[in-house]
């Protein structure tokens, strides 16, 4: 050991005499400050440190080999190549030695990324255990580096050439990423990880959470683990090879004992995390295969208005096409029991290992209708396991729809019209699903194709959302629904991926008393307020009250939900920790004012919308397409009580899911304009009723709103739209140029007349798509004088 170090430190020398050294510290720096500049994602700590640190990997990537490959060819260039065969050195020590020399320094750049982390981590007030896991997988950047360390060095010994250098770089991107895209053509995109060494953009390989933060650690370990052993394999292989060829004396027992240990060490870890793919898979499968089984509630090919007549008892319309008859007796079953409704619930959750709960409920069902009900159904997801069902404290006899995310509920006796009977019920399940999507937009897609995980349980975190149906509701309406993907959209053409898509139904309001036993270590947040929080013995017991909610949300982890204020409406967000405090504040703050003008705008031009004074916002990874599109739902639509007044688009007292765009860590640096879209077209715009030309007069529309909220136009130095941001075929886009003369004619005060005025004309164009930008600024100039 002593003689490896010296050896080592002799390369040093060799290596970084001269200005060398100084010239790879300021380049590799600077590659690395570079990478941090203009990221969209600067507020979230750990995406930003991922994000920029993606580029910088790259460049180690490319830089360690091309060095690696230097020391491997030195006595080469320097022509002592065949004198070196008479010195009495050990291969294995001055192989090491070299490799030391490489690893160490480019070892300690490859942990600038955690170092970065670490350190805004730390000044954030991050606790260490919220850091841990983000360190852990940062810190293995050096994994990589190590490898294409060893790479490099095995080709330098190739050939004397120079060209050498050229394979060495061909080969580490081959390596780090055609590899994967060969092998995508004969396995899933997530065994193509193990020969991933990079693993270096954990956003797009799913190792990183917008809300959760770093996750999926124990599969990030065992791939790294096999990374690892491939390494001290390729290690004793370079050695054995250099041995053979000074016909140095091997210890072959203790080579063998290596490679075994090596081999054993890849099987392991391969198995380990084929045991994760097995669990995933299979939770994969079983949904796809019992929702593949399910009739299509809503095909595209069903007319509305086929809907609406037959519930009115109405002719069918000749020139539509016509209900099936499961669709018919679907419809008549749903309004049978659209009357029963529930009122209150009272529900008792504790989250237990492995993914599993178990909930005591109990529910306040009041009968509106005019006959008795015999049975009734509740809509509870397939997953739970029914322990017994009591109506009035009388046990009551069920059984599950086939095939369905139905329960028929017999009681004791028949539940009386204008009566309120409570239903109480124990279940239990196994709250862990993953959807394992292969990717159907090209290679790129193929590339990023990841685990997504819509609804679990963990000991540290969970997702349960209302659509999802983890507690009962009364009816049949679908909770999920399989959507396949066809390669030009019609039914004769092939399907390209599937997936299972969860569908909310419209509840009416409800009150929730919940109380929730789990680990203390686990973060809770519900759309109710918290009324009781009692720790002992590392369980935690937490109470949410909620009254007049329509869904109960429950989602835990090491996040926070961040409130602002003002005199006209309270707005929060549940952001990850991720997000140091004063940049959660001023999330908060920003969405507060654009969901404030907002309300204001759009009450101006649709005087129905409906803003409510309190509401709750969360960008979750993958909420599934949430969608109110059941022909049931049209059961709704037709009740009294609740046209137009719970069937609302925006939820006062259950979580708003920000669509897919709205990235809360991007806010500050992109603005808020697909916030001010979604809200705009949920409240004002029916994108359903516009055609093209329209949807693309509201685009500018929505823009022009979202760029006045908070635009100062008191020194009117800058523009509404910066000319240069805003191009087209290289000059400045001229729709843009007219809306700052429309803005800096009406000023900030009187900008929202002028967007009047706008949205008048955008209901109103009857142009084609081609005409619509020319006739838009004709228009646009008439406002100015």
């Amino acid at each position: 050991m002593i003689a490896t170090w010296k050896y080592a430190v002799v390369e040093w020398k060799l290596m970084f005499r001269g200005w060398f050294g100084l010239i790879l510290l300021v380049v590799t720096g600077g590659a690395f400050a570079i990478s941090l500049i203009n990221n969209a994602y600067a507020d979230d700590i750990g995406w930003y440190t991922i994000s920029s640190s993606y580029k910088f990997m790259w460049f180690l990537f490319l830089l360690a080999p091309l060095m690696a490959v230097s020391v491997a060819r030195r006595e080469t260039a320097v022509k002592t190549l065949l004198i070196q065969g008479a010195l009495p050195y050990r291969s294995a020590q001055l192989i090491s030695a070299r490799l030391l020399a490489l690893i160490i320094p480019l070892g300690a750049f490859s942990l600038l990324p955690a170092c970065f982390y670490a350190y805004h981590a730390w000044h954030a007030g991050m606790a260490f255990s919220a850091m841990a896991t983000g360190l852990y997988m940062l810190s293995s950047f050096i994994i990589p580096t190590t490898f294409t360390i060893l790479l490099g060095y095995w080709i330098g010994t190739w050939t004397r050439n120079r060209i050498v250098y050229l394979y060495s770089v061909a080969m580490v991107a081959g390596v780090l990423f055609l590899t994967k895209v060969v092998l995508l053509e004969w396995m899933p995109a997530q065994w193509t990880y193990l020969a991933d060494i990079g693993l270096s953009d954990l956003t797009q390989l799913g190792f990183y959470s917008e809300l959760w933060g770093f996750t999926d650690a124990a599969a990030y370990g065992l791939l790294r683990l096999f990374h690892i052993a491939l390494i001290v394999l390729i290690f004793g292989g370079i050695v054995y090879s250099a041995k053979r060829k000074r016909k140095e004396k091997s210890r072959n027992t203790v080579l063998c004992s290596t490679a075994a240990a090596t081999v054993v060490t890849m099987v392991m870890s391969a198995l380990g995390y084929a045991s994760i793919w097995t669990e995933r898979t299979e939770s994969s499968k079983e949904s796809f295969t019992f929702y593949r089984q399910l009739l299509q509630e809503n095909p595209s090919e069903i007319n509305r208005i086929a809907v609406e007549r037959f519930l009115a008892g109405e002719e069918a319309d000749p020139n539509a096409n016509p209900l099936t008859q499961q669709h018919k007796n679907m419809l008549l079953l749903g309004k049978k029991y659209a009357m029963l409704t529930a009122r209150k619930y009272d529900l008792k959750v504790t989250i237990g290992e492995k993914h599993r709960m178990e909930v005591q409920s109990a529910i306040q069902l009041q009968h509106e209708g005019q006959e008795p009900m015999e049975r009734f159904p509740l809509s509870l997801r397939h997953h739970f396991q029914i322990e017994e069902i009591k109506v009035d404290g009388m046990l009551a006899a069920f059984e599950w729809e086939p095939g369905e995310d139905v329960v028929w509920v017999v009681p004791a006796r028949p539940v009386q019209p204008r009566t309120v009977v409570e239903t109480t019920m124990k279940y239990a399940g196994t709250i862990n699903d993953w959807y394992d999507p292969q990717g159907s937009g090209g290679i790129d897609d193929s590339l990023d194709a990841h685990w997504e995980r819509r609804v679990f349980v963990d000991a540290d975190q969970l997702f349960l959302p209302g659509y999802y149906g983890w507690y009962p509701y009364p009816g049949t309406d679908r909770l999920a629904e399989l959507e396949q993907v066809r390669f030009d959209e019609r039914p004769s053409s092939p399907i390209v991926d599937e997936a299972v898509r969860e569908s909310e139904p419209y509840r009416q309001p409800a009150d929730f008393h919940v109380e929730v036993e789990a680990g203390e270590q686990l973060q809770l947040i519900a759309n109710g307020e918290r009324t009781k929080s009692q720790a002992a013995d590392g369980r935690q017991r937490v109470v949410f009250d909620a009254s007049g909610v329509r869904s109960f949300n429950l989602i835990g982890g090491n996040m926070t939900e961040w409130s602002e204020s003002n005199h006209l409406a309270t707005v929060s967000i549940v952001l990850s920790n991720q997000i140091p405090p004063d940049r959660a504040k001023s999330i908060a703050s920003n969405l507060l004012a654009h969901y404030t003008e907002l309300s204001q705008i759009a009450k101006m031009l649709n005087p129905d919308a409906y803003y409510p004074s309190r509401i709750h916002f969360v960008r979750a990874d993958y909420p599934g397409k949430v969608q109110n599109e059941s022909i049931n739902n049209q059961l709704l639509y037709r009740s009294p009580p609740i046209k137009g007044e719970f069937l609302k688009p925006i939820d006062s007292n259950g979580f708003n899911y920000l669509s897919y765009p709205n990235h809360p860590a991007s806010m500050t640096y992109n603005g808020l304009a697909y916030f001010d879209e979604d809200l705009l077209r949920a409240t004002v715009l029916d994108a359903s009723i516009m055609s093209v030309p329209q949807s693309k007069l509201a685009g500018y529309m929505t823009e022009a709103i979202s760029q006045s909220i908070g635009h100062d136009d008191t020194g009117r130095d800058e523009p509404l739209f910066i000319p240069s941001r805003h191009q087209w075929n290289g000059a400045p886009h001229p729709v843009y140029l007219a809306l700052n003369k429309v803005y800096e004619a009406f000023g900030r005060a009187r900008f929202p007349e002028a967007i009047r005025q706008l949205y008048e004309y955008a209901r109103r164009y009857e142009g084609n798509e081609h005409d619509v930008d020319k006739d838009f600024i004709v228009f646009l100039n008439s406002l100015t004088p």
